[in-house]
């Protein structure tokens, strides 16, 4: 059953962490002539309204991106990310709000090409719509997990691999962590980012522990807590494997820089390594 629409939590904390880190990424992979794959496993929409009233029932805008906009001296990392909402919003009101593959399309560059993953039904065309136009998009209207598994190795032989669950189904932490051993095994050098929620009511370390024990290393963890650990929803997290050169410290500014702009009473952050380099010996 898929009830997931994106739309509800689009530009929320979750969001603002997993796309300013993300925004790193894709530009720490074009440093290099040579062309990549940008591969997605739940794409959703790509692109989203927010005075549609999917985000103003829940307003969770208004506690990530909203914030954020309005901050007067970010730094350049950040203002990367907040540079992309800008540019769909150039009157300066905050309306439009980028999702990763509308960030990915930006980012990429016209040697570069990007496979997005969206199997619901009702996704699927706006993912269609949003990405129209372009020859470097490929479509998939699919299993997001098994995508991730079988389009890898990329024939460019250089890929960054986006995982981003709704996480609704109790077994989908295991399948995520399944997937990341098989296409991590498929092609040890891609770079794998992995978002994940904080729930008060589902502990994230047997989550943190099926990613540890898929072989993959390097695996940086970068956490954000909005709030105490009380009810719902507190925070969200992002597991890199194989973080690019500069990435750890850029990736340490943002979250503590996200913490200050975010955060709330009980509100924490983290950036450290789940699995250091040689830590895995498969």
């Amino acid at each position: 059953m898929l009830a997931y629409r994106h739309a509800f939590h689009a530009g929320n904390p979750g969001d603002c962490l997993k796309h300013a880190l993300l925004v790193q990424l894709l530009k720490a992979m074009g440093k290099k002539d040579k062309p990549f794959l940008y591969l997605e496993s739940h794409a959703a929409a790509g692109l989203f309204d927010l005075d549609d009233p999917q985000a103003q029932k829940t307003g969770e805008y208004m506690e990530g991106i909203a914030r954020l906009m309005a901050l007067p001296s970010p730094s350049q990392a950040l203002a990367d990310y907040l540079d992309q909402v800008r540019a769909l919003n150039p009157d300066g009101q905050l309306r439009h709000y980028p999702g990763s593959p509308w960030l990915a399309k930006q980012l990429t560059r016209a040697q570069d090409r990007l496979a997005l993953c969206e199997l619901h039904p009702n996704e699927f065309p706006l993912l269609q719509a949003n990405m129209r136009d372009d020859r470097r998009v490929q479509l998939h209207q699919r299993d997001g997990l098994e995508a991730v598994r079988s389009l890898l190795p990329a024939s460019e032989k250089r890929a960054l691999v986006h995982i981003d669950p709704a996480y609704e189904i109790k077994d989908e932490y295991a399948h995520v962590a399944k997937s990341l051993r098989e296409a991590y095994r498929r092609m040890r050098g891609a770079v794998f980012g992995i978002w994940y929620p904080l729930l008060a009511n589902r502990p994230v370390e047997p989550f943190l522990n099926g990613l540890a024990a898929s072989g993959a290393a390097p695996i940086l963890r970068v956490e954000l807590s909005v709030r105490g650990r009380t009810s719902g929803m507190y925070g969200s997290g992002v597991a890199v494997v194989n973080p690019p050169w500069g990435f750890v410290e850029t990736a340490g500014t943002l979250v503590q820089e996200l913490h200050a702009a975010l955060s709330g009473p009980g509100g924490e952050y983290l950036c450290d390594w789940l699995v250091p380099e040689g830590g895995n010996g498969d």
